[in-house]
């Protein structure tokens, strides 16, 4: 219901913001290529670009295109590994491909930025591309950083970038805290100490904290230690972080205390949920930030060497990433926090939340957005693949069958036969 509800508000106000656009902007470049592939790991970018760009169209057949040039779709899920595989196996290879069939365009998570952005297979917007540098000067700062390759040149660029925030039930919060003020939720969690007194409180009460160990990752593991003991190496070497053996084991201390379940006081959310939804839920809900800031998620767009339609992949990252009206057209529609500084700036200012009880949770968010500029990224191409191998290995262990030691002895063990971690690392695929 949530995605229906969300795709419904997409379209109403792309609507609005189509109508507002005319000449020039929605003028296609003389063709290159005959066909534009544009990779992605599901249909967000497709349904955005039939919204927001004015030049994209398809007939009731579903067929794509961009004036004169077929725009041919491959989606491919990331969760099975699908995805990675095929960027894996064509972009070493992409300017040998036949033109109609080269990776022109594709989208890449946060998480996988890194691997891709280093291994000299993405095209420069700016060098590359000819986008003026100051095109990108209203974005987020970090959503930058994230895609600079080791002389610091930008290989892609975002057009959402949500930094994470916690939702909390506020009958919930008032059992737990004695009250559902803002305040008092905030400072429940604000740190790991004040978490620790939280979580004695929950379960005095038998009540559940948080949903999951998984929720909890990406708190710990946003601006970790490196996962590698030396970043540079060419067959990296796995190594935990700090950060993640105290994800593991204060994961382990809650699901002791039995403080993980559906019925959480705390999680994280969608990025907009819609007012009719928590008024036939019978919830009410607040906003605050995590012991640490972290990224909920991000999209990124990236051309592709090789590319035989650079000029019209040049178009749709400048008009999907840098056009300030769009992406606010976009924030207000889909409810995603935009890659523009001005334009959420703009939004926050007297913004009262419907669905957070009043508070202005885009002020929030900003704010939160602006710490993530300041947060050092410690990155290495196998960060994904480490991370995700080391959640799988702890489990057992969060859930008290094995010992930490067992279960990090299981990581490092399966970390060092894991062939694809060094290939990924060195950027040969």
């Amino acid at each position: 219901m949530k995605d229906r509800m969300r795709l419904c508000r997409l379209f109403a106000a792309g609507a609005v913001f189509l109508l507002s656009v005319s000449g020039p902007a929605a003028s296609v470049p003389a063709s290159e290529g005959g066909v534009l592939n544009i990779c992605c790991m599901d249909s967000n970018f497709r349904d955005l670009l039939k919204v927001y760009d004015p030049a994209y169209q398809e007939d009731e057949e579903g067929n794509a295109f961009m004036g004169d040039v077929a725009v041919r779709w491959t989606i491919l899920s990331a969760a099975d590994g699908a995805y990675q595989d095929r960027l894996d196996a064509m972009l070493p290879v992409n300017s040998l491909a036949a033109p109609d069939d080269r990776i022109d365009l594709l989208l890449l998570e946060e998480e996988d930025t890194e691997k891709y952005v280093q291994s000299g297979f993405l095209l420069d917007p700016v060098s590359d591309l000819g986008i003026p540098e100051e095109a990108f000067a209203d974005q987020f700062p970090f959503s930058k950083n994230c895609v600079r390759d080791a002389e610091g040149r930008m290989r892609a660029s975002a057009l959402s970038c949500e930094p994470g925030l916690f939702r909390w039930r506020r009958e919930a919060a008032a059992e737990l805290f004695g009250t559902d003020d803002e305040d008092a939720a905030a400072a429940g969690i604000r740190d790991m100490e004040s978490l620790e007194e939280t979580a004695v409180k929950a379960a005095e009460r038998h009540m559940q904290l948080f949903r999951s160990a998984d929720e909890l990752y990406p708190v710990f593991a946003y601006g970790a230690g490196y996962w590698v003991k030396d970043p540079d190496a060419s067959v990296p070497e796995a190594a935990v972080p700090a950060e993640m053996k105290q994800w593991a084991e204060f994961s382990r201390s809650l699901n002791e205390r039995e403080l993980f379940g559906p019925d959480a006081v705390f999680f994280i959310g969608e990025p907009d949920m819609a007012p009719v939804e928590t008024e036939e839920e019978g919830e009410t809900y607040g906003l605050c930030p995590g012991p640490s800031d972290f990224l909920e998620g991000a999209l990124f767009i990236a051309c592709a060497e090789g590319s035989d339609n650079a000029e019209l992949a040049a178009r749709i990252i400048r008009t999907m990433t840098c056009d300030r009206d769009m992406l606010t057209a976009m924030a207000q529609g889909s409810g995603h926090f935009a890659n523009t500084v001005s334009g959420m700036e703009e939004m926050a200012q007297g913004f009262s939340s419907t669905v957070y009880g009043g508070i202005n949770s885009l002020r929030m968010m900003v704010d939160a957005a602006e710490r993530l500029e300041k947060t050092e990224l410690k990155r290495s191409a196998a960060d994904r693949i480490f991370g995700e191998l080391f959640r799988e290995c702890m489990a057992p262990y969060i859930a008290g069958e094995i010992s930490y030691g067992e279960a990090e002895e299981d990581f490092l063990r399966r970390a060092d036969v894991r062939e694809e971690i060094s290939l990924a690392a060195a950027g040969t695929f």
